[in-house]
């Protein structure tokens, strides 16, 4: 099984997984509790594959993200292509959550190729859905596209986090 069928394989199974704690709690006045989540920070592992023209090589990364109350965040992700291509990129994020479960990114910052020491910048825009495992514990599929030197690269994998 290659790279793109595992990543896609999880994608799949972390959408597939029951979904805890769907509904909209109230508080006793009424009022939703939506607005502000439940932890602030929230750490996520990511394993996936790059796609780039006809190359795909397996990617492993890492983000962080700190949530300023209501649907709004902030944070930093790094993420690193093994193989021919891209090598590493950091960027900071802004994070909006349109929904309790989605999260979309914008992610301006520098990607650095291994292959030819050159820097570049770029600009990531993602999304992801995450399926509680447990309280503090998600699992999910994540979507990116970057812009770096006139390409498009699509980072495609899952994505596993704790909230705390």
């Amino acid at each position: 099984m290659n790279l793109f069928r595992t990543a896609a394989l999880l994608a799949a199974l972390s959408m597939a997984l029951p979904a805890r704690g769907m509904a909209q709690e109230e508080s006793p006045t009424g009022a939703s509790e939506e607005a502000e989540p439940r932890y602030r920070n929230k750490l996520s592992g990511f394993i996936g594959v790059t796609l780039e023209g006809e190359a795909n090589s397996f990617t492993l990364g890492v983000d962080y993200e700190r949530r300023l109350g209501g649907q709004f965040g902030v944070g930093v992700l790094a993420d690193r292509a093994f193989g021919e291509g891209r090598a590493f990129i950091i960027a900071a994020g802004l994070f909006w959550h349109p929904l309790s479960r989605v999260r979309l990114d914008i992610a301006p910052g520098i990607e650095m190729s291994g292959a030819d020491d050159e820097t570049f910048f770029v600009v990531r825009i993602g999304a992801d859905y995450d399926v509680e495992l447990t309280e503090r514990w998600s699992l999910g599929p994540n979507v990116n596209l970057d812009f770096v030197d006139g390409r498009t690269v699509w980072v495609l994998g899952a994505e596993v986090g704790y909230s705390f």
